[in-house]
């Protein structure tokens, strides 16, 4: 998942040591070039005294969290002094090409101020703990939101956008300056430019309280675990004991004399019981009082109340529903179901296995002929086991390849081979960091210079206070910096200006995990599980849509481009995970021995183990998505979502039922780990149809694994990393994929 602005205009906010392995074709690991000292967190109590003393990030200003006081000081001025020169422009038949180019340079200035602000203001208030830094970047933000709302309403940019469009070189400018000008243009009427000043107030504040609503959506779902239900259930321990694994029996409350245990079904043991405990009677107590927990009412507040502010949105801008509103800008202009009845017989077939083991299980059970919510996880498991067992495969045993020190080196080998780059751990200045753990990465050029081609920090690990899951956050993007824009706002940008690119600016990007932690001596030593390898592909291929892309305009930059499109790298980096001869290449033993043929050969077949069911799953929430954001009403409640007389978690249940065969309800826990309803709503499809691109560039393209080499890459490179959002992703598309 990447967290950026959910849209391109910037007037519009939605929102130690590595080893040196030599490998089959000699391509060495990823080395450790300067004395690496993490320790320095963003709270700046550690020095590191060969390092320069910078802020949060490398940014100057956040040094401590007053910072972005003064960082907002510094971009509303510098925004301000950008208005001041482009408004009394006047473009009329003699103004030149090159006069309309520029104007359309100074308007895109305006998006990198906000931008240097915003982005790494998002990533502040997403990822760091409770704490002065995360307050003041939230306050910044809000402010910098206002200025925004502001330019939303300045329609003297408006006509100055209208005037170029209409000028009689418009037709001569770049294909990417008229693609800016005109999404520009677009999204200024789609935020009201043509409204009356009291609509367009409207419109703004309307704006404001989806972006607090989705804020306190998400917080919320954090905050969940905190407020565990306050009922007990009685269980036996012998019932637990054995079954459990010991994670999960250490977090268990005192047996009483008895032999039961007073079980609170907090979120975290609730699936433990769910996946591992055999006696039916026992989950569906614990997943029934989960369900009827009132401890997710405040996340279903904020959410009923953002759909209902979406819809309020949309209706003020003249469309029936939020859906149409936010799907006007995607790929897939209507999403259809076609892809669920694709899917169909494979996910029934994987459903009749698991009701066969569940008739083993459970002989004298009435209700054995059909799998409910609080069976799922639990007959997963057991599949998933005896696969693993019919086919010689350990996770322990599997684990041992994937220390994160080999998957790192393995992500090194795709960028050598494809892109003939290289990245390299460097070493934090001081207060540049939020976390000893943290790790910070160059992605060089394997050039005589060793350019700099981007930056990226990564947060490995599971922490209290952390989000579980992995997301990509965007810190800086790879745009050409004008040199009049330098000059005539003397600018002492937080941007880095990389020469030998020709003046593009330094991308820079985080990927922030939450991984187990088992090796506390040796960190990258921590071994994951092949799911964490896959994880983590998916937000490199993120990562490297933002490092590698490069463009004229900011606004175009990386992954800015629409939801459904920008998701395309991150699940096409999916596959090399699972790809046979680079996994030979990194994935080692502590021993020195590369994971076998047959291991991979049966790993794979671990892929396609519950993709029936799983697809299903995500289509029902794509579906569930939609129908939260298709209500014609802003009257809805948590007990009823647009007149359906349904709750969120009620409306999943039936969609399971209908798509899957999976009866009972589903606990509004899900919830909690769903914030897609506010970073894409109406969106959520997208990662479906992200991954069908993704499949058919894999196999087209890279000829299903077959073709990783330097002439591939640098084509992708080129074609569609390069451009980000700079042409028009149908048409780089269609460079990777069938015509037709």
């Amino acid at each position: 998942m990447i967290s950026s602005f959910t849209n391109r205009n910037f007037i519009k906010y939605t929102n130690v040591l590595f080893k040196s392995i030599n490998y089959r074709n000699n391509l060495t690991s990823i080395r450790l070039i300067t004395s690496t000292n993490n320790s320095n967190s963003y709270d700046n109590n550690n020095n590191n005294n060969n390092n320069k003393n910078v802020g949060l990030l490398g940014i100057n200003e956040l040094k401590t969290p007053k910072g972005w006081e003064d960082l907002f000081q510094i971009k509303s001025e510098k925004i301000n002094e950008i208005r001041d020169i482009i408004l009394p422009i006047k473009i009329n038949k003699e103004s030149t090409i090159e006069q309309l180019k520029e104007t359309l340079y100074y308007i895109d200035g305006i998006s990198r101020e906000l931008c240097d602000l915003m982005d790494p203001a998002q990533f502040a208030m997403n990822i760091l703990p409770n704490g002065p830094h995360k307050t003041e970047s939230h306050r910044a933000f809000l402010k910098m939101s206002d200025i925004v709302n502001r330019l939303n309403a300045n329609s003297d940019l408006y006509q100055l956008l209208l005037e170029i469009r209409n000028h009689k070189h418009y037709e001569q400018l770049p294909y990417d300056h008229k693609l800016f000008l005109n999404e520009m243009i677009k999204e200024s009427e789609v935020n009201g430019i043509n409204l009356q000043p009291k609509e367009r107030y409207q419109i703004m504040k309307l704006k404001d309280e989806i972006f607090a609503q989705g804020s306190m959506f998400i917080q919320e779902s954090l905050n969940c675990y905190k407020h565990p239900p306050n009922v007990t259930l009685n269980i036996p321990y012998s019932s637990l004991v054995g079954h459990l694994p010991k994670k999960y029996l250490q977090q268990l409350p005192p047996r009483k004399p008895d032999g039961n245990i007073p079980f609170i079904p907090t979120d975290y043991l609730v699936a433990g019981i769910l996946k591992y405990i055999p006696d039916a009677n026992i989950r569906y107590s614990v997943h029934r009082l989960q369900s009827i927990s009132n401890c997710y009412d405040n996340v279903l507040n904020h959410l009923v109340k953002l759909i209902s502010k979406r819809y309020q949105l949309a209706n003020s801008l003249g469309y029936e529903n939020y859906s149409i509103y936010e799907l006007k800008n995607k790929l897939l202009k209507t999403p259809t179901q076609d892809l669920s009845k694709q899917y169909k017989e494979k996910s029934d077939k994987e459903l009749n296995k698991l009701i066969e083991i569940k008739k083993r299980m459970e002989p004298n059970n009435p209700h054995n002929d059909k799998i409910f919510s609080f069976d799922l996880p639990f007959y997963k498991n057991q599949m998933s086991k005896e696969f693993y067992k019919s086919h010689s495969l350990d996770k322990e045993e599997l684990s041992q390849y994937f220390s994160l020190e080999n998957v790192l080196n393995g992500l090194n080998i795709i960028v050598n081979k494809l892109f003939d780059a290289q990245l390299k751990i460097v070493s934090m200045d001081n207060g540049e960091s939020w976390d000893k753990s943290v790790l910070k990465f160059n992605l060089l050029r394997n050039d005589e210079n060793k350019t700099i081609l981007g930056i990226m920090y990564l947060d490995p690990w599971e922490r209290q206070d952390k989000a579980t899951g992995c997301v990509n956050h965007p810190i800086g993007l790879g745009y050409k910096r004008i040199k009049y824009l330098i000059n005539n706002l003397n600018s002492n940008s937080n941007s880095n200006i990389n020469n030998d690119e020709d003046e593009y600016n330094i991308p820079k990007c985080s990927i922030t995990c939450s991984f187990n932690q088992n090796n506390f001596y040796e960190p990258l030593k921590s071994k994951l599980q092949h799911s964490d390898v896959e994880i983590l592909f998916h937000e490199f291929g993120h990562a490297l849509h933002t490092l590698l892309s490069r463009s004229n305009f900011q606004h175009l930059c990386g992954t800015r481009g629409p939801t459904d499109f920008i998701e395309i790298p991150s699940t096409l980096m999916e596959n090399f995970s699972w790809n046979q001869d680079l996994l030979q290449q990194f994935a080692i033993n502590p021993m020195g021995k590369p994971i076998s043929n047959e291991m991979v050969t049966n790993l794979k077949k671990t892929r396609n183990l519950f993709e029936g069911i799983e697809t299903q799953e995500q289509i029902s929430l794509a579906f569930l998505d939609l129908k939260l954001h298709t209500v014609e009403t802003d009257k809805n409640t948590i007990d009823n979502i647009g007149d359906t007389n349904m709750s969120p978690a009620q409306i999943l249940s039936t969609l399971h039922q209908q798509q899957i065969g999976i009866h009972g309800t589903v606990s509004n826990f899900f919830l909690t780990s769903f914030n897609h309803l506010f970073y894409y709503g109406a969106s959520y499809y997208s990662y479906l149809l992200a991954k069908d691109y993704s499949k058919r560039i894999w196999t087209n393209h890279f000829d299903s694994g077959k073709q990783l080499n330097l002439e591939k890459g640098q084509y992708y490179q080129k074609n569609f990393l390069r451009p980000g959002a700079s042409i028009d992703p149908s048409l780089i598309l269609n460079k990777f994929i069938n015509k037709n």
